[in-house]
């Protein structure tokens, strides 16, 4: 009885992770702060280069937390009209140690259409490596009758424990100036498979719309000649198979110190008598000329608690520097 109710939870465990936490693509609160992961038309479009590093721990307080890092480089080069990045990023999940790695190369174009309407379109190749380490799981023929006997499992599924393969997206920005921008991107259009046993499982398309606006106050507030406040609104809905999710809130920027609010749910919807409803995210950051540095908490608020979860983590650092290669045109 024993063996059986131990095959049992075996399974599910590994189709639970395997089948769903894989189909999910990993995700930041900071998403503007990991810019070519949120759309590959966001390469190129700062004034010339630009090397960030996000890290990201979610729910500590579960036995294995789930942890993100990606580093990313682009450059502008006016020249062409184009941009040109690549992406390194390594994810781990949870209970049966799932890891992936990613490295992307990334362009996009850029079409000016006048002062407040310009478009940039962007693409991704992917080459992605999947693994998944049974070590920490227990098989049936490591039991005698009711005992654990340990040792090594001769489970033929211990074989199946790496699946690479390649993936393509895409997406495109309009924006005015530094005022408003919204962006489209639809992730994995080929739709890899991902299975390492058997079986279709094919990753599903993401697809993403997202947005903000900045609203800037120079006079009236008290501020010397020069300084200025920004509040900048923003949203990011993203669709993925049977689900979906909105972060939705707005950052002020003062004198260099930044503080946001985000909220990330959608919950007016429910699955399966789940209601959408994960987190309220703090954030704050400094902005030096070329650096920025920002941090945000989650705190949880789904049906998981905060006292379970601890919440999660982030940060993120973006440097933005120039020089004169590859050459660009200079304006007077």
């Amino acid at each position: 009885m024993l063996q059986a109710v131990l095959k049992f939870t075996f399974y599910f465990v590994l189709n639970l992770f395997i089948g769903t936490a894989l189909a999910q693509d990993p995700q930041y609160s900071q998403y503007y702060s990991a810019p070519l992961l949120l759309n590959p038309a966001f390469t190129g479009s700062s004034d010339c280069y630009r090397i960030g590093l996000n890290a990201r721990t979610q729910w500590p307080g579960l036995t294995r937390s789930f942890n993100t890092t990606s580093l990313f480089a682009d450059l502008n080069y006016k020249s062409i009209n184009s941009g040109i990045g690549f992406m390194l990023l390594h994810d781990n999940i949870g209970t049966a140690r799932l890891s992936s790695n990613e490295f992307s190369g990334l362009y996009s174009y850029y079409v000016p259409l006048s002062k407040h309407f310009n478009l940039r379109f962007g693409l991704q190749a992917t080459y992605a490596s999947r693994n998944v380490d049974y070590s920490d799981l227990i098989f049936e023929d490591q039991f005698n009758d009711d005992l654990l006997i340990g040792g090594s499992t001769e489970d033929p599924i211990v074989d199946y424990n790496k699946n690479n393969y390649f993936d393509f997206s895409g997406g495109m920005v309009l924006f005015g100036e530094d005022y408003y921008w919204v962006g489209f991107s639809a992730h994995h259009l080929n739709r890899p498979e991902q299975a390492f046993y058997t079986g279709d499982s094919r990753l599903p398309i993401k697809y993403s719309i997202h947005g903000g606006y900045n609203i800037i106050f120079e006079k009236g507030f008290g501020f010397k000649r020069g300084e200025f406040l920004r509040l900048i609104p923003t949203f990011n809905y993203k669709s993925q198979a049977k689900f979906d999710q909105l972060d939705i809130g707005i950052y002020a920027i003062e004198h260099n110190i930044l503080m946001g609010i985000l909220y990330r749910g959608l919950i007016i919807k429910e699955y399966e008598n789940i209601r959408n409803n994960d987190a309220i995210t703090l954030h704050v950051g400094y902005n030096w000329t070329d650096l920025q540095i920002h941090y945000s908490y989650d705190l949880t608020t789904s049906r998981l608690g905060i006292n379970n979860t601890l919440g999660s983590h982030e940060i993120s650092l973006v440097y933005t520097f120039c020089n004169d290669w590859p050459p660009h045109k200079h304006n007077p």
